[in-house]
C-alpha cells in the first residue's frame, strides 16, 4: 500500500520539492487566509468597525461642552451618501421695511440657482430665497431706484423690519454693502449668523449686482422685566426663531441601504422645558412615512432649559423614493439620496 502521508523529518525537504508550485501556492493562501481572519476578528475584539455608543439622554449644559450656546441648523451637509438640507417649516417671512419704505414678500419664492441671474423682481416686492431661516435673504427688484434706496440706507446707519405671517417683527442694522464677485456670492447667503442679506441685480445691466448685510438687533427685553441680563439674553435669542434648536450631527445609510440612522444634538434657548413624542418624529415622502425602528434616548425627549443639551439617535426604515424629509420637532430637512 502506497503511504501518502508527507514524511516526517530527513525527507521533508524533498517532498516538498515533488509537491508542485500549485500546491505550494495553495498551502500560502491558506496560511494568509487564516492569519487575516485572525487579525479581523482581534480588532473586532477591541472595537474596531463598530461606531462608539453615543451618548445621549443626558442633558448638559451648552456653555460647558463647547463653549457655543447657539448652533444654528444645517444648511446643507453630506453624509454617506445623503444629502441633507434645511426645509422652511417656521413662520414665513411676509413684508420689509428698509428705513420706512415698505415691501411684500413675492409669493413666488427664489431658489439658490436663480438668486443671482438675470430676471425681475415685481416692483414694491421682495423676492425671499426659500429655506434661508436663519440668515434672510431677499432679491429686491432691478430697477436702479432701488439700489439707490439700498445706499442711502446704509450710508445712514439704516434699519430693515421684517414682519412674518404670524406678526413676529424682527430688526436689522445694515451695513455699507458693496457689489459682489463671484467668490463672495456664497459667502453672502451662508446661514451661519442672524442676519438679512439684500441683494440687487442690475435689470438692465448683465452681471451688475449689490449685495447689503443686516445684523440682527435683539429686541429689547418687556416692560417692567427685572429678571437676570443672562434670562432676558436667552428670551432675546429666542425671539428670532422657537426655543428648540435642532441640529443634525450624522445620516447614515445602515442595512445595505435599508435604513436611516440620524444623530443630533436637541438645544433648549428658551427658559421653559422642551418635549418630543413620537408624533414629532418622522420621515415621509410621496406620502409614504418611515416606521422608526429604534430611538436613544427613549421618547419623550425632555430637554430643560436655559441653553441646555440632549443628544439623540433615530433609526428609521429608508422608503424607496430618492428623496424625503426629515422632521426632527420644529424643523425639517430635505434628505436626497445619492
Amino acid at each position: 500500500m502506497n503511504d501518502h502521508r508527507p514524511p516526517r523529518t530527513n525527507d521533508a525537504r524533498q517532498w516538498l520539492a515533488q509537491a508542485g508550485f500549485g500546491l505550494l501556492l495553495k498551502l500560502g493562501l491558506l496560511l494568509l487566509g487564516m492569519l487575516a481572519a485572525v487579525f479581523f476578528l482581534a480588532w473586532l475584539a477591541f472595537g474596531g468597525g463598530v461606531a462608539p455608543r453615543l451618548e445621549t439622554g443626558a442633558p448638559v449644559s451648552a456653555a460647558d461642552a463647547s463653549g457655543a450656546l447657539v448652533q444654528p441648523g444645517l444648511v446643507a451637509m453630506q453624509v454617506d451618501g445623503v444629502t441633507v438640507g434645511t426645509v422652511q417649516r417656521l413662520d414665513a417671512p411676509q413684508a420689509l421695511t428698509i428705513d420706512g419704505f415698505q415691501l411684500d414678500v413675492a409669493g413666488q419664492y427664489l431658489t439658490a440657482a436663480a438668486l443671482w441671474q438675470a430676471g425681475d423682481v415685481p416692483a414694491n416686492q421682495a423676492s425671499w430665497l426659500q429655506h434661508t431661516i436663519v440668515n434672510y435673504v431677499f432679491r429686491l427688484p432691478g430697477s436702479r431706484a432701488y439700489r439707490d434706496m439700498l445706499e442711502t440706507a446704509a450710508a445712514a446707519g439704516g434699519t430693515v423690519t421684517l414682519e412674518t405671517a404670524q406678526g413676529r417683527q424682527l430688526t436689522f442694522a445694515l451695513a455699507p454693502g458693496s457689489g459682489q464677485a463671484p467668490a463672495a456670492q456664497a459667502q453672502a447667503v451662508q446661514q451661519n449668523r442672524p442676519a438679512i442679506t439684500l441683494i440687487w441685480v442690475d435689470a438692465a445691466a448683465a452681471g451688475a449686482t449689490y449685495a447689503l448685510s443686516g445684523a440682527y438687533v435683539p429686541g429689547e427685553p418687556p416692560a417692567g422685566d427685572v429678571g437676570s441680563g443672562q434670562a432676558a439674553d436667552a428670551a432675546d435669542a429666542g425671539s428670532a426663531a422657537p426655543p428648540l434648536l435642532v441640529r443634525l450631527d450624522a445620516a447614515d445609510l445602515q442595512e445595505a441601504g435599508r435604513q436611516l440612522l440620524v444623530r443630533g444634538t436637541l438645544t433648549n434657548r428658551g427658559l421653559a422645558p422642551q418635549q418630543l413624542d413620537a408624533a414629532d418624529l418622522q420621515l415621509a415622502a410621496g406620502g409614504l412615512v418611515g416606521q422608526i425602528l429604534s430611538v436613544d434616548p427613549p421618547l419623550p425627549w425632555q430637554v430643560p432649559p436655559n441653553n441646555s443639551q440632549v443628544a439623540f439617535a433615530v433609526t428609521f426604515q429608508r422608503l424607496p423614493q430618492a428623496e424625503a424629509t426629515l422632521t426632527i420637532g420644529p424643523q425639517d430637512f430635505a434628505l436626497t439620496f445619492e
